[in-house]
């Protein structure tokens, strides 16, 4: 069985490798399954390298499947899949936040839009029962807000940009990290200034 130590020994020798999307990958791995991981790195990294590298680092700590409830610690009999998700997120985060705040500034006038609209109604607030995201509400908002018609499409390649750069962590479903709030106190300042106003017909 696989102890808290050896997991974090691997997130460490990622950071001492430089290699933060070997990391990122187990992360995603843990929280989203193989499946939606490998979407996800593929929008990110455009190869499969980081997945596949991932998975067999922690297999050959004794885990088959990261995301799974099924493994537990040794040593805490704690979630393998909690305590990689903990483990990245606290030895991790600061690298991997820096480099998302080096890509945000490049976003597309789009990409910036729509986040400036998650960030202002949360990533929740478009969250189907099933985990997936309402676009259709969402373009309702966007259209509302910025007077401009849009379709889903158009949307869609906004958030795999989003996804691409680390601020989202899958473009269609369970779109938003943990650590979502950290992300746009570092980022709102990419973000565009939008003021509402409000003109009443004359009587």
């Amino acid at each position: 069985m696989v102890r808290v130590a050896d997991i974090e020994a691997l997130f460490k020798k990622y950071l001492e490798e430089n290699r933060l999307e070997c990391a990122d990958a187990l992360y995603i791995c843990a929280k989203l399954g193989k499946e939606k991981a490998a979407e996800t790195l593929s929008i990110r990294y455009k190869m499969a390298a980081p997945l596949t590298s991932a998975l067999e680092d922690i297999k050959q700590l004794g885990i088959q499947d990261p995301s799974s409830y099924g493994s537990k610690t040794e040593d805490t009999n704690e979630y393998v899949r909690d305590v990689i998700v903990r483990t990245f997120e606290r030895l991790c985060l600061d690298k991997f936040v820096e480099e998302v705040e080096k890509k945000a500034k490049n976003l597309s006038p789009l990409a910036k839009e729509c986040l400036y609209i998650l960030a202002e109604l949360g990533p929740e607030t478009f969250k189907s029962y099933y985990g997936s995201f309402e676009f259709n509400l969402f373009r309702k908002i966007y259209v509302l807000l910025f007077q401009r018609e849009i379709n889903n499409k158009v949307l869609k390649r906004a958030f795999e940009e989003l996804t691409s750069s680390g601020i989202l962590q899958h473009p269609t479903n369970d779109v938003e990290p943990g650590f979502f709030d950290i992300l746009i106190s570092r980022i709102r300042k990419f973000l565009p200034k939008v003021e509402v106003k409000v003109v009443w017909p004359e009587k």
